[in-house]
């Protein structure tokens, strides 16, 4: 397994981590962020079934990065568009910690998705952590 194999594995278990409470357990879930809870949690657990299947797109990418590198796109305008919902209240300083954390993880995999994007040759040999050549 190489580098983008095991990032995107992190990436998938990350929106799993989050999806799979906001859509079981989306008052506990909320209320773990910190965030005040909505009457109607019917939003909330459409968010989460929706950062689940950002999920099983990071698994699917995970599984043949060269293949499917263009579904990547696809969640870097997802975590482009999580950032652009919380920056605001972040600047303004309304957002509780956790939250912060979650959007900060947000901008890490918006940046190492554009390094993915930008760097990745499919079909060309790439290099693990290591530095050691592995077949692509």
């Amino acid at each position: 397994m190489n580098f983008w194999n095991l990032f995107f594995w992190i990436a998938a278990f990350y929106n799993w981590i989050i999806g799979i409470p906001l859509f079981i357990a989306p008052e506990f879930a909320m209320q773990g962020l910190g965030t005040s809870v909505p009457e109607d949690l019917a939003l909330t657990k459409v968010a989460g079934a929706l950062i689940f299947c950002f999920g099983i797109i990071f698994a699917t990418v995970a599984r043949d990065p060269d293949r499917y590198k263009p579904i990547v796109w696809t969640g870097l305008f997802g975590k482009l568009g999580v950032a652009y919902i919380f920056l605001p209240d972040w600047i303004s300083g309304n957002v509780p910690l956790a939250s912060v954390i979650f959007t900060l993880g947000a901008l890490v995999f918006c940046i190492m998705f554009i390094a993915f994007l930008v760097h990745h040759k499919p079909g060309i040999e790439s290099r693990d952590m290591t530095g050691e050549h592995q077949p692509a």
